[in-house]
């Protein structure tokens, strides 16, 4: 008598699982799109020598291919055999960023702050951080938010020698602690790294604003382009790499050219500003001439031009594989353009001269343009980033498999979308039993209203109140809600008047109105609520506009509910504000104009986007 075992009948079933679990472990742990990359890096801090979130968040993009690291952290992966004839080429970028460490720690629960890297990359990059939130990486891999200290603005007329937070010694960074102890609680020690807290905010036009995307676009393109290689079509043996420490005189970098030893390497990264020595002549006819040292020299690339290709002289023929990209680029429409940029840091421990120190001689720096460089303002081009991908594609493996982005693309990068108003989302009946304070507070807080501009905050406040609750609104656009005692009000002493208790609390926030737009675009603004502009210089704003003025050409991409635009720039004495990167240009020392459409003008409102950042709706 034979017997059949039931688990016969189920192994096809088994196989087919099994076929499909293989093919599922062969894609890529959590793949992701272009845009989401960037904006994971992008928001992902990483000091020199912190790197390692960053570079665990690049590994999870690349799967299968098991990247090997080093232990300055550098992350790398050689695709082809050493069997393979043909050249062994290196694409590298940097992972690092400008930053801080914790160097001290007061008895009162400040913190104390080292820059890294020691020399300044801006020179407004200390006041830059002034009054801006931060996050602490713990040794514990624990994100701590905090606030770096800035001054009030009601304790400051007459004030002598007011400290401006334009040095690290003037930095003090407050978590929330009231002791050494707390801090340590908080698990917060010396030597734990800091950095502005951020999030990658979808601009006009197709650019994109966050504090470091300067220093994350090299990543995120080289990260698609691992997922675009077709290994059977390489030339060769290809590196791809991730290293650290760029900032720290490019450790990270001299380490890895040390370790592989390419025949050919191309840094994708921005492009470096270098200060000169400038001669300038006194006395024409006298003949004299004096020397003004420290003037910087910066690239001048605009975003939406198309590749960056980094030199010292871009007036000069290019040669070698500078020119071979150059070639490639112009074959395949891709736009390119050569531009300044100082020559890498080098390790001061290691030898000074060039053929020595691992680089070889066929060497190119690519990248794409950055507006306000160094700054939490700075900002890309989208379809930039795509044009370097399809460059870097056709370097590797002569085959491209997307054509070239438009320069004048006015798309928002795919899953990065601009901020909403909280107040436009906010639209369920008023609350039968109230919501915890803290909730009130974090809806009142992600709510905007400038003065003069507070009717956002106004109806969520109207919302949020009680079903019996019925406020007024007065001509000054104050909301009042009259209470009164069902009780008989007992009579006031004679000649008193019957007490009446009012309780008051403002609406409004500080911020900018737009006042008028300059011939050049740049925003010319009035300051509302007494700022200390020095706190919004070099971040991205929000510009807020009425549903009745008519901006559509001006940004495409915004709808009813969502803001113009983010801009960028500089506040202060001039009173200028920013720019938008609109699609009419003028060459105007690297501005671009603005194109606004009809309407008042006077009714847009600005606010600090760095502090919106943590405004996640």
């Amino acid at each position: 008598m034979k017997t059949h075992s039931p688990m016969k009948h189920l192994q096809p079933i088994f196989s087919f699982l099994f076929a499909i679990f293989c093919f599922l472990l062969s894609l890529p742990v959590a793949a992701q799109s272009l845009s989401q990359d960037l904006a994971r890096f992008a928001e992902t801090p990483a000091v020199p020598g912190y790197e390692q979130a960053l570079a665990a968040e690049i590994r999870a993009q690349m799967g299968k291919l098991s990247p090997q690291s080093d232990n300055f952290g550098n992350l790398y992966v050689t695709l082809g055999s050493r069997e393979t004839s043909g050249l062994h080429r290196l694409i590298v970028a940097p992972m690092d960023e400008p930053g801080y460490l914790v160097s001290g720690i007061t008895d009162d629960g400040y913190l104390r702050v080292q820059r890294l890297p020691q020399t300044a990359p801006h020179p407004l990059f200390d006041l830059l951080h002034a009054a801006q939130p931060v996050v602490i990486h713990t040794r514990k891999r624990k994100w701590v938010p905090g606030v770096v200290a800035g001054l009030s603005t009601h304790l400051q007329p007459g004030r002598q020698n007011v400290p401006r937070g334009a040095h690290p010694d003037e930095i003090y960074i407050d978590i929330g602690a009231s002791s050494a102890a707390e801090v340590h609680q908080a698990g917060v020690d010396l030597l734990d790294p800091i950095a502005l807290d951020r999030k990658l905010y979808a601009m006009g036009f197709g650019r994109m604003t966050a504090p470091a995307v300067g220093d994350r676009f090299g990543c995120a393109a080289l990260v698609e382009l691992l997922r675009r290689i077709d290994p059977a079509k390489l030339r060769g043996r290809l590196t791809v790499a991730f290293v650290t420490q760029q900032w720290a005189d490019g450790r990270g970098l001299d380490r890895l050219l040390q370790q592989i030893k390419p025949d050919e390497t191309i840094l994708v990264g921005r492009m470096l500003p270098r200060r000169v020595s400038v001669a300038l002549a006194t006395g024409a006819a006298a003949g004299r001439v004096a020397t003004l040292s420290g003037l910087p020299r910066l690239p001048q690339g605009i975003p939406g031009s198309g590749v960056s290709l980094g030199t010292a002289d871009p007036e000069a023929a290019l040669t070698g594989l500078a020119l071979e990209l150059k070639q490639l680029a112009e074959a395949n429409k891709i736009p390119f353009a050569a531009d300044f940029s100082a020559p890498l840091p080098r390790p001061r421990y290691g030898p000074s001269a060039p053929e020595s120190s691992g680089m070889p001689q066929r060497f190119a720096h690519l990248g794409i343009p950055v507006r306000w460089p160094s700054t939490p303002a700075e900002f890309v081009a989208y379809g930039d980033l795509q044009n370097l991908i399809a460059l870097l594609e056709l370097y590797a493996q002569g085959s491209t498999s997307v054509e070239a982005a438009s320069t004048a693309s006015t798309q928002v990068a795919p899953g990065i979308q601009p901020p909403r108003h909280v107040s436009r989302n906010f639209t369920g009946p008023p609350l039968q039993t109230g919501p915890p304070a803290t909730e009130i507070l974090k809806t009142l807080v992600e709510t905007y209203g400038v003065s003069g501009h507070e009717g956002m905050v106004r109806e969520v406040i109207t919302r949020l109140l009680p079903p019996w609750a019925k406020p007024e609104t007065d001509a000054a656009g104050n909301l009042i809600l009259r209470l009164a005692s069902r009780a008989v009000p007992s009579a006031p002493p004679p000649g008193k008047k019957a007490a009446r208790i009012v309780f008051v609390a403002h609406m409004d926030e500080i911020g900018y109105v737009v006042r008028s737009i300059s011939a050049d675009g740049i925003l010319e603004v009035q300051s509302r609520g007494g700022a200390i502009s020095e706190f919004f210089l070099g971040h991205a704003v929000l510009v807020h506009y009425s549903a009745w003025v008519d901006v559509a050409h001006a940004c495409p991409t915004a709808g009813a509910d969502a803001p113009l635009n983010i801009f960028t720039g500089q506040l202060g004495r001039g009173r200028w504000l920013a720019k938008s990167p609109a699609g009419r240009k003028r060459n105007l020392a690297t501005r671009e104009t603005l194109s606004v459409g009809r309407g008042r003008v006077e009714s847009y409102t600005l606010e600090l986007a760095a502090a919106a950042a943590s405004r996640q709706h």
